[in-house]
């Protein structure tokens, strides 16, 4: 864990980061986390995400996974997803867990 500066808030944890909670499942190389602007950034190559809820079914990877406050994650470079059996590539996959909402920007 490295805390590049107190002024800029940034966190980063580097070399297989796993990250587990109720709902995802995140595999990256490196994790970065802005506290002053509630953006979390995962890369690897690729980095991968996976629902572990029952509700909502879903995996994907990418080159990197970012997380906004607003509840929306963004897989950007080479992206793709398996969401309710349909299969999506993109360079960029704009997707809202919460409501099941897909977007790309091809």
């Amino acid at each position: 864990l490295h805390v590049r500066s107190r002024r800029q808030r940034q966190m980063c944890i580097r070399d297989s980061v796993q990250i587990e909670t109720e709902f995802l499942s995140i595999k990256a190389d490196i994790a970065l986390y802005d506290n002053i602007k509630k953006i979390m950034s995962l890369k690897g190559n690729p980095s991968l995400i996976q629902s572990t809820s029952g509700e909502q079914n879903f995996n994907g990877n990418a080159e990197e996974i970012v997380f906004y406050s607003n509840s929306k994650i963004h897989l950007l470079g080479n992206a793709s997803m398996d969401y309710d059996n349909i299969k999506i590539s993109s360079s960029s996959i704009i997707f809202n867990p919460q409501n099941g909402m897909v977007s790309s920007d091809e």
